[in-house]
Parts: structure tokens; sequence; C-alpha cells
């Protein structure tokens, strides 16, 4: 048993006309595929196809016709009852308009837009003039400007001339593309070589590379410097000669065993470095002791 797809249901939005030109093709192409006529013996077999495939709210429509006695089953007399329905709400300037600014889309073919163009303009009731005015929208439609060119360079361009020319431009730019296409591949085939070259190249730079390493001192200074800068970090401290964070220093109100001063040990000193820095000549002396300091921690100097 053969198989033969169902025409989609008519749409009552929108354009009415067009709708419904639309509809009509499709029924008929599949009452001629399906072989069903209203022969001797199967009247209004045509009939009952287009309701069943109009949808329900063309049979809701169809119920609102008056027909004469027998004429309900009546395909032609149905049909008539429809585009009777159809034909005033076709809108003459809305259909023109919609001509005249319909532009070859992206990546749409020229048959494509040119079959388009055919089905626009029939809504448009131009009569004789529908051939040079179908041409003249394909002339300024073209996406391809060398084509539109081309049409222009014609001195006495014809619709059947206009198809041909935008055809065979078409089929050259179809064919050129295959022709090209080894001269492409081969060189998105060096672009990828030279490319994974520049990849191997970095990768062994990188596996290569050995950072510049830079004496201890430098390396404390800077982690010394960073740690402060972060203030809650641990740092090397010059007070107690220990590592901490700050504010937790162990010499913080503890007496130096040296000088007798208070918040720093004697290993941090300063006075206790300066007069390790003096020689025998220079006659230093310590003549004053600081009373706060207690009895059992006071150290006396002499003359060096």
């Amino acid at each position: 048993m053969e198989v033969f797809t169902r025409p989609p249901e008519m749409k009552f939005e929108g354009n009415l006309a067009e709708n419904w030109r639309v509809f009509r093709r499709d029924l008929d192409i599949f009452l001629k595929a399906a072989n069903i006529t209203d022969a001797k013996g199967s009247s209004g077999r045509r009939t009952a196809v287009l309701l069943n495939f109009i949808g329900s709210k063309g049979k809701e429509l169809y119920n609102t016709f008056t027909f004469a006695e027998g004429e309900n089953e009546n395909f032609d007399v149905v049909l008539g009852k429809f585009e009777q329905y159809v034909e005033p709400q076709k809108n003459l300037v809305l259909s023109s308009f919609l001509f005249n600014s319909r532009n070859q889309k992206e990546n749409e073919s020229f048959d494509t837009f040119v079959t388009e163009l055919k089905n626009l303009v029939n809504d448009c009731e131009y009569k004789q003039l529908a051939d040079r005015l179908l041409m003249d929208r394909i002339v300024q439609g073209v996406r391809e400007v060398r084509l539109r060119e081309a049409f222009l360079r014609e001195k006495e361009l014809t619709l059947q001339k206009a198809i041909e020319i935008g055809r065979t431009a078409e089929l050259s730019r179809v064919q050129a593309n295959v022709m090209n296409l080894p001269e492409k591949v081969d060189y998105l085939n060096r672009a990828a070589g030279q490319q994974d070259k520049k990849s191997y190249k970095k990768k062994i730079e990188k596996k290569n590379f050995k950072p510049v390493q830079k004496s201890e001192n430098v390396n404390s200074e800077r982690i010394k410097s960073k740690n402060i800068s972060e203030g809650g970090a641990s740092y090397s401290c010059k007070k107690c000669g220990n590592i901490h964070k700050r504010a937790n220093c162990p010499a913080f109100g503890r007496v130096c065993a040296k000088c007798g001063k208070k918040n720093h040990f004697a290993i941090g000193c300063k006075i206790a470095k300066f007069v390790r820095g003096c020689t025998a000549s220079d006659g230093l002396v310590i003549d004053q002791v600081d009373a706060s300091i207690p009895a059992g921690e006071r150290q006396w100097t002499q003359v060096l």
C-alpha cells in the first residue's frame, strides 16, 4: 500500500490569501498522487479529504457556509466558498510590499530566491507587468554584486535570461570552489604544520627554562619584605633575633642585659654593637648608669 505525505493544516492567521494558496497547492498534489477523484460511486470524496486536512478552524468555517441542496459535497462549490471567504482578506498593498522588500538571504540558493519571488508576485495581481517586475526584483535583490553587474551589462535583459545568468553564475562558483579545494587543503596543512612547529619550540623552551638563582641574602631580604608587607606573616625580628609574626615579639617589655633598656634582647642591642665597634684609642667611657636597671642586672664598664 502506497503512503503519501498529507498536506499540513491551513493557517487562519496572518496572510489568509497566501495561506490558502499554499494549502490548495499541497492539496492538489496529494489528490493527484493518491488518485482521488469524484468518479461515479465516490461522490464527495475530494470534499471529505479537503475537510479532513484543512483543520478544525476550516471545518468550523465550512459549517457557516450556505449551500443549495446537494452542493455541500460538491468539491468545486466548496472550494469556491473558501476562496470567496479568503478573497476579501487579501491586501494587495501588503502583498506588493512583501514582494518588493524580498531580498536574497544569506546562504540562500538562487533558484530558491526566484521561486519565492514567483510565489509572492502571484499575490500582487500585476498581470502583464508581472514578468518585468519579477526581473527587476531579481536584479535588485541578489546578494552578489558581481552577479548584479552581469545583469546590468545585458542590453536587452529578459526574465528568462536573468534566471539563466543567475543559475550559471552560481554553478560556476560552486565548480570553482571544488577546483580550489586541493589548494585550500594544502594551505591549511602547511599552516597547521607551522603551528605545530611553533608549539613544539615553545614546549622545548619551557622544558629547558631554568630560573636565575639569586643569592640567599637577596632571597631572604625579598621574603622578609614580602612578609612585612603582608601584615600577619612571620618575619626576622631584629629586637629578639627570632622569626615570628608582628606584635608577637618575646622581647616586648623585657630589659636588655647589656644596655638596660626595654623592648629588646642583648642580641638586638644597638648600643652593644656600637661598643664592640670601638677601639682602645677611642677612649669611650660610660659615666652614667640608668637607675631604672635592677641592681642585680647592672653591668659596670671601664675605659677601653
